[in-house]
């Protein structure tokens, strides 16, 4: 008992030690949902001091982490190509080194190591690797690749949003990016995507197959099978189906938008009923 309660507290005294996390950024091209790779990595592990930095084929790692590192006990070096890690797994990682008392654990892509033991050693040599928890490990390569990345990231902003009140009718077929913003209480109905910066208010309801793109939605709203695109639309506002909303339109609260209507560029005050089949459209002055 005695030394099972002596390893907790050595645990728990390893874990305490300073450790920071090293993002080597290694592409700026590919974005999932709007954020790139070292971005999505940045935003989980921010409750660590981490740090980002480009890296290039020429670049000599060694003496780029030597900024970063040095005030540090230990720290975890990962590529910005493995947007799927976690925080949770970080805590693993720091009691698996804890426990197997590692200078340095290879990972399946990046290491963690003691700062002492890196910057004194001009040759290392694993004397750990971690073969756990692969599936977070995943690299971003070939479209297959970027397409499971996308589906787990996206998933994983399905469960944040539903923690904070959000009913998905049919989540695996609901697509949102990482700047969409749900109020609570909203309902999102089957093949809806809701991408940019959206704003859904509180209690809505965003029926079958509606693109919101970039727009923002009042309290109470109901929107279905339709599109709005870089366009506000007010308080307690009914948009039948086969609706296009875009180029800036605004619609006031209360206002009643009947099926096929077409809105571009163009303010309907509130309290205003549309007749189906509508077409407002500014245009320009000659």
């Amino acid at each position: 008992m005695q030394t099972i309660t002596m390893q907790k507290m050595d645990i728990a005294k390893s874990l305490n030690k300073s450790f920071a996390i090293c993002i080597a950024n290694i592409s700026n091209k590919t974005k999932i949902l709007d954020l790139k790779p070292c971005e999505w990595l940045k935003n989980e592990l921010k409750d660590f001091p981490t740090f980002v930095f480009d890296l290039k084929q020429s670049d000599n790692l060694r003496e780029i982490l030597k900024l970063y590192i040095k005030n540090f006990d230990n720290f975890l070096l990962i590529y910005s190509n493995t947007p799927l890690i976690t925080k949770n797994l970080v805590k693993h990682l720091q009691e698996y080194v804890s426990i197997k008392s590692c200078d340095f654990c290879k990972l399946p892509n990046g290491f963690v190591a003691n700062t002492k033991y890196f910057l004194s050693n001009d040759k290392l040599s694993y004397d750990s690797i971690y073969t756990q928890n692969l599936d977070e490990f995943v690299t971003i390569e070939t479209e297959k690749d970027l397409f499971y990345a996308t589906k787990v990231l996206n998933n994983r902003l399905i469960n944040y949003h539903k923690n904070n009140g959000v009913i998905f009718k049919d989540a695996q077929s609901v697509h949102i990016s990482y700047n969409t913003k749900i109020g609570r209480g909203s309902v999102i109905f089957s093949n809806c995507n809701l991408i940019g910066k959206t704003v859904i208010g509180d209690n809505c309801i965003i029926n079958n197959n509606t693109t919101i793109n970039s727009s923002k939605i009042g309290d109470n709203t109901s929107i279905s099978n339709s599109i709005v695109e870089k366009s506000t639309i007010g308080n307690n506002v009914v948009i039948s189906p086969y609706c296009n909303i875009v180029d800036k339109s605004k619609i006031g609260d209360n206002c009643y938008i009947d099926y096929y209507t077409l809105i571009k560029s163009y303010t309907i005050k509130k309290n205003t009923k549309l007749d189906p089949r509508t077409t407002l459209e500014k245009t320009e002055k000659k």
